[in-house]
């Protein structure tokens, strides 16, 4: 993103847990519209009135940065930010077909981006006979997360250890199911960095920093969204056999890794 050399950067405050995060990456002001109004910004999500009424009310050039859902709440307003000139940002193929449909004739390109600094994420892959991979899940979010897939394939990979983190209500379904609940991020850090790859099983997302995580540690990811050089699969017999394929890496995943660093640069 520093190539476009933005002034300032505007959060919806839908994502606010994640506003210093974006600040911080990109070394950018927050955006104030009574006054940067004339200064290039790009609007990291846009979910609220008040993400429109700002992005209708600047003046100087802008760039949305579309999160994920924000796209599917958009509605009616793609109707007249077709008209207006801006740039626009997604994470992956899927958002990038939408956006180009709904906001044509204005650019939108796929950029994966991390908001963590990635030299905090070294490599840390180990090969294991019993791999254990890691998913995030919220209360409220089981479906959608394909928490109830995950349930089912846990059956049939006996030996493959499952960790779940997030604010999921749930009770130990099997004994090779994990619940760590809601933890700090420098814990949840910690502890990733001993398993083999995150899993992300939504059918449509951003490009999720357990994902990126993953990546960065030389691990193997496992996503339903296809995205480069990481595996994807389209039903559950595809994801288990990725799955069983995972004591066979005996190696980090170097080659994804330095690909995703590159395209973490600033």
């Amino acid at each position: 993103m520093a190539e476009r050399r933005y002034d300032c950067c505007s959060v919806s405050s839908s994502i606010l847990n994640w506003r210093d995060k974006i600040l911080k990456r990109y070394n950018l002001p927050e955006y104030k519209w009574w006054r940067d109004y004339n200064k290039s910004v790009v609007f990291f999500g846009m979910y609220r009135p008040s993400d429109y009424l700002k992005f209708l009310w600047h003046r100087g050039q802008k760039t949305v940065h579309w999160c994920g859902s924000d796209i599917l709440q958009a509605g009616w307003h793609y109707r007249w930010m077709s008209k207006i000139k801006a740039n626009h940002i997604c994470e992956n193929e899927i958002q990038h077909y939408i956006l180009k449909l709904m906001l044509r004739p204005q650019p939108v390109e796929i950029k994966y981006t991390f908001l963590s600094n990635p030299d905090d994420f070294p490599i840390s892959y180990r090969q294991s006979e019993t791999p254990r991979v890691f998913i995030h899940i919220n209360k409220d979010a089981e479906t959608e997360s394909g928490f109830f897939i995950l349930e089912r394939i846990a059956q049939r990979l006996p030996k493959i250890k499952f960790h779940i983190y997030g604010k999921i209500a749930r009770q130990n379904s099997f004994p090779n199911i994990y619940f760590h609940g809601f933890v700090p991020e420098k814990r949840f850090n910690r502890e990733i960095k001993q398993y083999h790859g995150a899993l992300r099983l939504h059918e449509f997302d951003g490009f999720a920093e357990t994902t990126a995580k993953s990546v960065l540690m030389g691990q193997y990811p496992i996503s339903r969204i296809m995205y480069p050089h990481i595996d994807t699969y389209k039903d559950e017999d595809e994801l288990v056999k990725l799955l069983r394929e995972l004591k066979n890496k005996k190696e980090p995943n170097y080659k994804v890794r330095n690909y995703y660093l590159e395209q973490f640069k600033l």
